[in-house]
């Protein structure tokens, strides 16, 4: 099965909210990066984030994430399409980006709960992938949080996926199957079992890697919150 599965730490921190500003990506682009703004409980916003203008199921998952019953919500997120330059390849083209996700009740939730998250997205991944030609990984992030009178540092699940085609139109309709799939395995309970995270306060959400758990190497965990960073290091979404 053509699907790449890692999980690990973002080797940086990020602190939200954070102000609009521009950078280069990983393949020398510039990018506008239009700042944080919170989504919850405003779907119509959430609807028209430009970011996502391209993806239909993107906008959906933002949809959802900005209702008042999810349990999870985006601190920022970027997709875009991109051509490798190595030759001889059938697909040499990929659409994706990145989704950094945070828990409604993110005071409580512990690292162990964003492992699991993780884990159990990261299979659904998997065994939704037949043919496709998906990459995904899942960072967990510091991130320095000023919400409804927090401030502090809490943990948050940086999702990073690109899906490969022979073509932009190729690549991008795969996406948007990878999408939809990360969407669902949150709205339903394909990812988390008989558990729910809303319910969860350190951990309680069930993986179905019960055994064999991976790895998380080191990236940053406790170190400095990048202010000015408005998302994670290291993907083709990256802002």
């Amino acid at each position: 099965m053509p699907c790449r599965i890692s999980f690990g730490w973002a080797r940086e921190g990020n602190t939200v909210p954070y102000p609009s500003f521009e950078k280069r990506d990983g393949h020398s682009r510039r990018r506008h990066n239009r700042g944080f703004s919170d989504l919850r409980g405003r779907p119509e916003i959430a609807a028209a984030v430009a970011e996502v203008a391209d993806s239909p199921e993107f906008a959906a998952w933002l949809v959802e994430l900005a209702g008042r019953e999810s349990p999870l919500f985006s601190l920022g997120c970027d997709l875009g399409t991109f051509r490798r330059s190595k030759r001889g390849v059938v697909n040499r083209y990929a659409s994706g980006g990145y989704i950094q996700l945070v828990g409604t009740n993110y005071r409580s939730l512990s690292e162990d709960y964003y492992k699991r998250l993780a884990e159990s997205l990261g299979a659904h991944v998997e065994q939704s992938a037949d043919d496709e030609q998906w990459d995904a990984g899942f960072l967990l992030q510091i991130v320095q949080l000023n919400l409804d009178g927090f401030n502090d540092e809490t943990i948050s699940l940086s999702v990073h996926f690109n899906a490969w085609g022979a073509d932009p139109t190729a690549a991008k309709t795969s996406c948007e199957l990878l999408i939809r799939t990360l969407r669902l395995g949150i709205a339903t309970d394909v990812a988390f079992g008989s558990g729910h995270p809303r319910a969860a306060t350190g951990g309680a959400v069930p993986s179905p890697r019960s055994s064999n758990q991976p790895d998380y190497p080191m990236g940053c965990k406790r170190t400095h919150c990048a202010p000015s960073s408005g998302g994670p290091n290291g993907s083709l979404g990256s802002t």
